[in-house]
């Protein structure tokens, strides 16, 4: 965990913090080149040379040897635009190895993955991209519909029309929903030479704005109580500071203007005394989490997805139907997120709305 910065630091203390990052950095270093070392020597010597080089003349077994060679040809891991944010363990970096390409870069840009991070950490984070795969991979083997079919008899109306299909929702569905489901029957209906009628909302208009208005005001007073744990401890200096560092990261490093004089203004990531300086965005972002730090770049989405959901729904009580029909649709596609924690979360504030 980083320490909130207060004040920039002295040129001694300056001195060590860079003493203490290039020991953090070199073990890292070591740590690859080992691995590299042990790809060439795999690469370049016989069979039963190698064997013997591994079997009896190193100072690991086997097993290790192995998953340090797993290490060393991982173009991901060996990379040096990635070195500031790999742990420096060979435990750690041997179960990176096993993330996806997608999985890994998503976690390098969303600051999953960061230096000082443990090995029961990178363990859970391996897991949890496993399991969000495989939930994706079922997810498009069943199909987009998980509704079940029934079998009725066909009946006939007094116009000799029979019915031969219903379509039934366990709650009213919103306009918009209303209307892609009609243009998805059409369809159907017109390869079979059939037609659909769907049946319009009868709900009563003035007790639906009653209703949002009700939970406009539960969620309003919940979100003022999230608020006032943000930016405890943190002046207006610091969150201006954290807003220019994360704007440049955001912008790919769009650095401010240099002063006369050539040196960088007190603010720009560039200069070393910046208590930013030669941080990743990931670092960044990870640490306005650790310490609730709103900014407009780490907002509700970035820091809090609990309190950015609920602000959804107090903007879908609040706004106009095409608004509402907005936030509607951003739910329902949140609700489909591979991530479990954020799809329940959307799930149950759809089921909150009213629609």
């Amino acid at each position: 965990m980083f320490m909130t910065p207060t004040q920039p630091l002295s040129t001694t203390g300056r001195e060590y913090a860079k003493e203490i990052k290039e020991a953090w950095q070199e073990a890292l270093d070591s740590i690859l080149e080992v691995c590299r070392i042990l790809v060439e020597a795999k690469d370049t010597l016989e069979a039963a040379d190698y064997n013997t080089l591994i079997n009896v003349h190193l100072p690991f077994s086997r097993r290790t040897a192995e998953r340090l060679i797993r290490i060393g040809v991982d173009k991901r891991l060996t990379a040096k635009k990635h070195r500031k944010v790999l742990p420096p363990h060979w435990g750690s970096l041997y179960e990176l190895t096993q993330l996806d390409d997608d999985s890994f870069d998503e976690s390098v840009d969303k600051g999953e993955i960061f230096a000082d991070m443990e090995r029961k950490d990178v363990t859970s984070l391996v897991q949890l991209k496993k399991e969000e795969r495989e939930d994706n991979n079922k997810s498009r083997s069943s199909g987009r519909s998980s509704a079940s079919m029934t079998h009725t008899v066909a009946e006939s109306d007094a116009t000799g029309r029979q019915r031969v299909a219903s379509v039934y929702s366990d709650k009213e569905m919103a306009n918009w929903q209303l209307v892609e489901l009609e243009k998805a029957l059409q369809a159907v209906c017109d390869k079979h030479h059939v037609k659909a009628e769907i049946a319009k909302s009868t709900s009563d208009h003035r007790a639906d704005r009653e209703a949002r208005k009700q939970l406009a005001a539960e969620v309003d007073v919940w979100l003022e109580k999230r608020k006032k744990s943000y930016n405890k401890g943190i002046d207006e200096n610091e969150l201006s500071l954290l807003r220019d560092v994360l704007y440049q990261h955001e912008n790919e490093k769009a650095f401010l203007n240099t002063n006369e004089d050539g040196s960088f203004d007190d603010n720009d990531i560039r200069n070393p005394d910046n208590p930013y300086f030669g941080w990743s965005k990931g670092e960044i972002y990870n640490y306005c989490r650790e310490h609730n730090i709103l900014t407009q770049y780490s907002n509700f989405e970035s820091i809090d997805f609990e309190a950015f959901i609920e602000s959804l729904v107090l903007a879908h009580c609040k706004g106009n139907p095409k608004q509402r029909e907005q936030v509607h649709r951003t739910l329902v596609r949140r609700s489909k997120s591979p991530k479990k924690r954020n799809a329940k979360l959307a799930q149950k504030a759809l089921a909150r709305l009213i629609v």
